[in-house]
């Protein structure tokens, strides 16, 4: 039993661990016992927030003398919005919604990069619609189901396939949005259910719904041909995000 991984990875992780929680051990004040660290984040399983689910799976926190407790949320928005709620300490989410989080008000700063180029996103349609919807243009006036943000800000995916929609000539406006959670029962519940006609996720959900036999991929994002309609996916793709107030208030949590 246990979980076994290549050593090169392992070793990728441990060091990421350490990035993350070895500047919080040091700043904990000493006798203040095992120091816990609450973080938010979409999933579970979801790819680019993958790192942060092995780090307590694979004891890495308690390594470096640390406890990560992680939660999980239906999108990075609402990660990030229960730390400023208070209710948690950091949220990992799209670093690409982070300058219109700010244009809000919001006090959220980036401590960490997470993931780098973009994993791959796909559009996945329903197999019944399978011979009807041929082109992403054919989504015009249908149900997409992907995690939405809040008043906010959209999240990473929703930009992502609003600017996929645009360069095939469908307005934001054109289609309806289903809200799902950033995991496979969401995702695959929306199919199943036929609430959605097609589902905009990232991996490993994407691939397990073909598998699965619930959808077909109707625009994948890690053919250059389609990512070249969607600039910038070389950014970032997630940051570990605090706020200020946290920073100032609680230097030794980060």
């Amino acid at each position: 039993g246990g979980l076994r991984m290549n050593p090169n990875r392992r070793r990728t992780l441990q060091a990421a661990c350490a990035a993350l929680l070895l500047p919080v051990v040091a700043r904990a004040q000493p006798g203040s016992g095992e120091t816990v660290i609450r973080i938010n984040i979409p999933g579970p399983h979801s790819l680019p927030f993958l790192p942060i689910d092995l780090i307590p799976a694979l004891n890495f926190d308690r390594e470096v003398g640390a406890r990560l407790a992680v939660r999980y949320q239906p999108s990075g928005i609402r990660a990030i919005e229960d730390v400023l709620a208070g209710n948690a300490d950091l949220a990992a989410l799209g670093f690409s919604t982070l300058p219109v989080l700010h244009a809000k008000g919001k006090d959220v700063v980036a401590i960490s990069p997470l993931s780098g180029r973009t994993p791959p996103i796909a559009i996945i349609v329903r197999n019944d619609l399978a011979s009807t919807i041929r082109r992403v243009a054919d989504l015009r006036g249908r149900t997409i189901a992907t995690s939405t943000g809040s008043v906010s800000s959209k999240t990473f995916l929703q930009m992502a396939a609003q600017t996929l929609l645009s360069a095939n000539g469908v307005g934001p406006d054109q289609v309806r949005w289903l809200p799902t959670a950033q995991n496979w029962d969401s995702i695959s519940g929306a199919l199943i259910s036929k609430a959605a006609d097609a589902v905009v996720s990232e991996e490993p959900f994407s691939s397990r719904a073909v598998r699965s036999r619930l959808g077909v991929v109707l625009a994948d994002l890690s053919d250059p041909r389609v990512a070249a309609q969607v600039p910038g996916l070389n950014h970032i793709r997630t940051a570990i995000c605090t706020t200020r107030t946290l920073v100032q208030a609680q230097p030794q949590k980060l």
